[in-house]
């Protein structure tokens, strides 16, 4: 009538169904009218409605509602190098340690080539602002300084010829 479960407990199984089977009994040699005959038949079938629940462990939300009763459980641990089953049911994390630190790493190598075009930015900034500074320094000097001011502060090398400047 009764089965164990998993944990030990004992769990209603079988229901017994009852009911009264009418007969009718006829006694020929006697010539008497038939008569009724009341037999009990009797038969077990499985409990309608019957559920277990398998939880996981205590504290944990991961409770499993099975029809039945569950006889045995195997709990098997999956492990690959990249686990995202975890992380997938909010226990985990879906990188292992070498993955994570592979992350971290192209995170730091993005953020260095950041920085780095970000310093080429300011750079090509103050170039600017120091040739419109030395532009705007030379247009103040009389013609005849301009041009060796020119190659002085703007570091232009002029071989041969003269430069004229005209304006």
């Amino acid at each position: 009538m009764k089965v164990e479960n998993y944990k030990s407990e004992l769990i209603d199984f079988l229901e017994k169904i009852t009911y009264n089977q009418i007969t009718h009994k006829t006694d020929k040699a006697q010539n008497n009218p038939p008569t009724v005959v009341y037999k009990d038949f009797v038969y077990y079938k499985k409990k309608a409605g019957l559920e277990d629940i398998y939880e996981a462990s205590r504290g944990n939300s991961l409770n499993i509602k099975i029809p039945g009763v569950i006889l045995n459980v195997n709990r098997n641990t999956l492990r690959t190098p990249a686990v995202v089953v975890d992380a997938l049911l909010g226990q985990g994390d879906a990188l292992d340690c070498f993955n994570q630190l592979q992350q971290e790493a192209e995170a730091k190598k993005i953020q260095i080539e950041n920085n780095k075009l970000q310093s080429d930015i300011k750079d090509k900034r103050l170039q600017r602002e120091q040739i419109k500074l030395a532009m705007e320094i030379i247009a103040k000097l009389p013609q005849d300084q301009q041009a060796e001011a020119y190659k002085t502060m703007l570091g232009t090398c002029y071989t041969s010829g003269q430069i004229t400047i005209n304006n």
